[in-house]
């Protein structure tokens, strides 16, 4: 059986067969990195701002050293020529997952490690280089081989949700800290600005659309009564639209000049749904289809021309707005509507609508 083995001189990457009981011979002028015996010599590590890691004073990354190496010696082993781990090391759950058709793969945020992955699912993907390469277009390096190989992009912060730009280019991110958001390239692959995102914003039901000539991205907060409008090419905010309270659905579409968003988080605000102009970003009309009761969770049909509410209750509804003079049109009895989505809206990646 043979396995892989690394030696290095010089700053060189030099690649040696090993096989099982033999002591690793690299050659002249090379040093092995393993010894095809154990792990003497090696040390545990962990996914970091290396930046920060060799900022700090050396007592405390020989601490951080000690630390690392002791959970990668509790869960790796060298067997023979193979490096073997139990399964039980670090691990994350996962804060959101989506599709980006456009990139063909799936993208997903990391709960307990600040990474984002890109995974692609086409089978004529171009390959991933973990890590640093000189020149990939030479084949300087070992490309991850799928199915599905992970690209993974490290954060500074973590990301609890996030929305794509209409180009699948970029991905807009919550951070936990309460008070920006992190804008990522997926062509670059790293964090290229901040945003002002403060509380909790809704980003997984963000909107898009041009403004003054100008694309921006609006998302609803789940803390805070509050709308806001971000320059999609400075990434700066453009506005905080005060609004009845904590929201969690907004919505609009291409043949509207009008966003919705509701306040459902609110105790007192829960009742009303908000109406923008997005020419002027000022709100313009606020309804309350049942007054006392939840109403949440604007979609619109396919053309654009109605608006769906739902009252969340168990004596609820279904209401059919006209969505250019907000008129009711008709109320459905429901218990409690809810996972209504416009399916055409999605797939067709509507700006109006998350996707």
């Amino acid at each position: 059986m043979n396995r892989i083995a690394f030696a290095l001189a010089l700053g060189l990457i030099a690649i040696v067969p090993m096989t099982a009981h033999h002591n690793v011979k690299p050659p002249k002028g090379f040093t092995a990195l393993y010894n095809g015996k154990d792990l003497n010599g090696w040390r545990g590590g962990d996914t970091v701002d290396h930046r920060k890691y060799l900022a700090m004073p050396e007592a405390d990354r020989a601490k951080q050293d000690e630390t690392w190496t002791a959970d990668m010696r509790a869960h790796w082993r060298a067997d023979e020529d193979e490096l073997v781990n139990d399964g039980k090391g670090k691990s994350s759950r996962v804060s959101a997952v989506y599709t980006a058709k456009p990139r063909a793969s799936f993208i997903a945020a990391l709960k307990d490690i600040p990474e984002v992955w890109e995974i692609p699912y086409d089978d004529k993907a171009e390959p991933i280089y973990p890590g640093l390469v000189h020149d990939y277009r030479m084949g300087e390096a070992l490309a991850a081989k799928g199915p599905f190989p992970v690209r993974r992009i490290r954060l500074d912060d973590y990301l609890d949700d996030f929305f794509f730009d209409q180009s699948y280019e970029h991905l807009i991110g919550a951070a936990r800290n309460g008070k920006n958001g992190q804008v990522v390239s997926l062509i670059v692959g790293r964090k290229i600005a901040d945003v002002d995102l403060p509380g909790l914003p809704h980003l997984g039901s963000g909107i898009t659309w041009v403004y003054s000539g100008t694309p921006v991205l609006a998302t609803p907060n789940l803390k805070e009564g509050m709308v806001t409008v971000i320059d999609m090419k400075t990434w700066k905010t453009i506005k905080h639209i005060k609004t009845p309270g904590p929201g969690f659905f907004m919505r609009s579409h291409e043949n509207t000049p009008y966003a919705w968003v509701d306040a459902m988080m609110s105790p007192a605000g829960k009742d009303a749904i908000q109406i923008i102009d997005k020419r002027t970003l000022e709100p313009v009309q606020t309804l309350k289809p049942a007054p006392g009761k939840t109403a949440a969770h604007v979609e619109f049909t396919r053309d654009g021309k109605y608006a769906l509410v739902s009252i969340w209750e168990m004596d609820g509804a279904l209401v059919v707005y006209d969505a250019a003079t907000f008129k009711e049109i008709k109320r459905l009895p429901m218990k409690k509507p809810s996972g209504k989505y416009n399916v055409y809206n999605k797939i067709t990646r509507s700006s109006g609508t998350s996707h």
